[in-house]
């Protein structure tokens, strides 16, 4: 994978968490890399207003012409050069640089935004078996989702009468991007009678984030449902309906 492709799919979230650790600590230690990161949102901001899929080839004409003309400078300039370079990078993604890949209304957008603020991090106890998934929500919270894994699917398939390890199995899959395997444990769970049934909600984020022709179709009814029949985040869901 080149750089571009590399940078491009951290931007986009395809990575998965370890990658996207690993890509961060580059920046840090890596200035030539880090320059590269900075012309790369410079060059998608220049682009934004632009429809979404001329954007990558602007960037892509805009670097490769950067990249020949490019010359050595001196060894101290480089350095200031490349500082100033990492500095800029690392103040893009504490505002959210990432999100000029998306118009700021678009449902991906409002998508990343909710698990931003609302599914980093799990908290309440949920279902009878306490011990195995608290550990697994302490590997959660602590970004070790493959971890958490080990111990909410087994508590899945184990507790048919709970639906707790399956929430939390699909709620781990959305994080890792394996959508399909969220969609599959969402529907699961929309089989239980629950006063407050986030699944449904949950699926439709997955399928949003997926994305694969009907999906937007199939979140629209989802949030719908949510909406008609009261469930978990309801406003979440009209102002997504909205967007679409």
């Amino acid at each position: 994978m080149d750089s571009l492709e590399y940078i491009d799919n951290y931007f986009k979230g395809a990575l998965l968490p370890e990658q996207a650790r690993q890509i961060e600590q580059r920046i840090e230690e890596d200035p030539a890399f880090a320059e590269e990161v900075a012309f790369y949102l410079s060059a998608l901001q220049a682009a934004k207003d632009q429809l979404a899929k001329d954007k990558k080839e602007q960037f892509r004409k805009l670097y490769q012409e950067s990249t020949e003309s490019r010359r050595p400078a001196p060894v101290v300039k480089r350095m200031w050069v490349n500082y100033l370079a990492a500095a800029a990078v690392i103040t893009a993604f504490m505002i959210g640089g990432y999100l000029y890949l998306q118009p700021s209304n678009s449902p991906q957008r409002m998508a990343d935004q909710y698990e931003a603020q609302h599914l980093q991090k799990l908290g309440m106890s949920m279902g009878t078996a306490a011990d195995s998934l608290e550990t697994g929500k302490n590997l959660y919270n602590n970004g070790k989702l493959t971890e958490a894994l080990r111990y909410f699917e087994p508590v899945a398939i184990a507790h048919k009468a709970d639906y707790s390890g399956k929430e939390l199995a699909g709620l781990t899959y959305y994080r890792l991007g394996q959508y399909d395997k969220a969609i599959q444990y969402f529907k699961q769970v929309e089989g239980y009678t629950l006063y407050s049934n986030n699944s449904y909600f949950y699926h439709a984020l997955a399928l949003i984030k997926r994305n694969k022709p009907g999906d937007i179709s199939g979140a629209k009814q989802l949030l719908q449902q949510v909406v008609d029949n009261n469930y978990g985040e309801k406003e979440a869901a009209r102002a997504l309906l909205e967007r679409m």
